[in-house]
């Protein structure tokens, strides 16, 4: 698997993009896949992938076009902070590395935040297909699955 890195920045970055991670490889690359698919025009982004579990266990796809610094067994909030703290944009995008990005969802985030300055905002997403599978096993799976900010 390969990825077209045209919307990498050289100068500072519209946005930048933190996921945290945690010994999860394939639902990681299938994030990145979908994160650097989109078509040209989108903005300039970066992505910085912090590792808060073991080394990776083999060369991932995807991780040529992010920056990734190690975070080990410190937990998803502190993951996060660290990269908050290392992006070069003020604008921020969260994910998780089993939330795949809807189409179009970096411009739209941007037209949002240009529209409404200074606001908080939570894109739609869906689940990795494999994570969806997971979490309606449970009842607080199937709880999440209906009530998750991608129903909104």
């Amino acid at each position: 698997m390969s990825f077209n890195h045209h919307n990498l920045p050289s100068d500072p970055p519209t946005i930048s993009v933190v996921i945290p991670t945690h010994n999860r490889e394939t639902l990681l690359e299938e994030t990145l896949a979908r994160l650097f698919s989109y078509e040209p025009g989108n903005p300039a982004f970066e992505v910085i992938v912090v590792n808060d579990g073991d080394s990776f266990s083999r060369p991932l796809a995807g991780l040529e076009g992010c920056r990734v610094v190690q975070n080990i067994g410190r937990g998803a909030a502190s993951a996060r902070n660290l990269g908050a703290s290392l992006a070069k944009s003020p604008l921020l995008l969260f994910l998780d590395d089993d939330m795949l990005l809807s189409d179009g969802g970096l411009r739209r985030h941007l037209q949002i935040h240009a529209e409404f300055p200074g606001i908080a905002l939570s894109g739609i997403w869906q689940y990795n297909p494999e994570v969806e599978l997971m979490l309606g096993t449970s009842c607080f799976g199937r709880y999440k699955l209906m009530n998750d900010y991608r129903t909104m």
